[in-house]
């Protein structure tokens, strides 16, 4: 209202409205200058919603896990895993982890032993590559890239000969081989307050690598069977889950 009455003061004294137009523009410029600041800094702060979106620079994280249970008293499941991950500039980042898994079996039958039937470990490497695509609030949506080197033991079935302490003695069937697994997935973040601390699952499609060695013995035939250099692939599905806590975030 203040402005049409400016212009129609203006408009019939026309000395005023050339002493006075430049200053108008001046206003109006100004205004949607204004404005438009408003509006970075509202779209500056919209991200600040997101507890990941502190890492603007980088971020350095401690991340793995420690836990073991029984399954129906006759599987036994281990594993530990410890590594770090670096985020740099909010989106990108580059993990490693080491990590021991292991399981034992023992299948119920008349002649049921005390003793596991199958013993299977691992050791291996795991290195990885994620682009964050979304970010609310205390959960992160990523896509990532990865990949496992390491090597497998595994023993099972009877009395054996010929092997130490070691190498479980009372099985008789071992397999000793190398393995790589590469694949891609999509996981999710979840931070708890403060955005330290989080809990990081995903869900990943790969192709497993092996290189096994195998001793296995023939009771009816009483001799032992071995094998080399035998190499096998397959596609798997793969579950993955940490713990994750960020010791260092540069703003």
């Amino acid at each position: 209202m203040i402005f049409y009455v400016y212009l129609y003061h203006t408009m019939s004294s026309p000395g005023l409205y050339r002493r006075h137009g430049f200053a108008l523009l001046l206003v109006l410029l100004s205004s949607l200058s204004f404005a438009q600041n408003d509006s970075a800094r509202i779209a500056v702060k919209a991200p600040a919603k997101a507890f990941s979106s502190e890492d603007r620079k980088f971020s350095i994280a401690l991340r793995g896990k420690a836990f073991g249970f029984v399954i129906i008293e006759d599987n036994y499941f281990s594993t530990v895993t410890i590594g770090t991950e670096l985020c740099l500039k909010g989106r990108h980042s580059l993990g490693i982890d080491f990590t021991y898994f292991g399981w034992q079996y023992e299948t119920d039958n008349s002649q049921d032993s005390p003793l596991y039937e199958t013993y299977e470990r691992r050791t291996y490497a795991y290195f990885d590559y994620r682009y964050r695509f979304l970010a609310y609030k205390s959960i992160d949506l990523y896509v990532n890239l990865y990949d496992k080197i390491g090597t497998y033991h595994e023993w099972r079935d009877g009395v054996a000969e010929g092997y130490n302490f070691l190498e479980k003695p009372f099985l008789n069937n071992k397999t000793d081989g190398t393995f790589n697994q590469a694949g891609l997935g999509i996981g999710i973040k979840k931070y708890a307050k403060g955005g330290r601390f989080y809990v990081d699952l995903s869900a990943n499609v790969g192709k497993l690598f092996t290189n096994n060695n195998t001793v296995t013995y023939n009771d009816s035939l009483n001799i032992i069977d071995r094998k080399y250099g035998v190499q096998n692939d397959r596609t798997i599905f793969y579950m993955r889950l940490n713990l994750g806590y960020k010791l260092f975030v540069k703003k």
